[in-house]
Formats: C-alpha cells, sequence, structure tokens
C-alpha cells in the first residue's frame, strides 16, 4: 500500500507535531518503522500504543504502521 491510502482516515499518530513520544491508536499490536527524512530507517519495533521518541532530533520523519496485513504512512513532526 502507499502513502494514506489506507480506508482508514481517522489519525493514527498523536500528537503531531510531538516533542518526546507518540500514541499509535490500534487497538491491536502494531509494527512501527521510522524513517529519516533521507528514507533511513531509524527505528523497527513492535508498539501496542506509547512510544517514547526523546532521544530523537527536532526534525521530520515518516512512520510507517503496520497492523493486520495494512500498512499506512505518516509525517511525523519532532519539535524542541
Amino acid at each position: 500500500t502507499g502513502l494514506n491510502d489506507d480506508n482508514e482516515t481517522e489519525t493514527l499518530i498523536s500528537p503531531n507535531p510531538f516533542r518526546n513520544t507518540i500514541t499509535i491508536h490500534k487497538s491491536e499490536t502494531t509494527h512501527l518503522r521510522l524513517m529519516d527524512s533521507l528514507g533511513r530507517t531509524i527505528m523497527l519495533s513492535q508498539v501496542s500504543e506509547q512510544v517514547d521518541l526523546t532521544d530523537l532530533s527536532p526534525g521530520l520523519y515518516y512512520a510507517t504502521i503496520t497492523s493486520n496485513g495494512h500498512s499506512q504512512t505518516v509525517k511525523l513532526l519532532k519539535v524542541d
């Protein structure tokens, strides 16, 4: 699947922009792939809800969330 072409229109990740943590709004276990603005994978993890991203530098990131065989990619902005 491509960018935001899943049938779900609700926000999967909040807050956005974020400072230290994000919440993934899915009831089941989800796989998260976090990439920097150059497309390099910087995190690959199985998550259930809260994700601590305190160690990331401020900037633009792309998060691909995979759950039940469906993927969705969203832009994330980390701020100071």
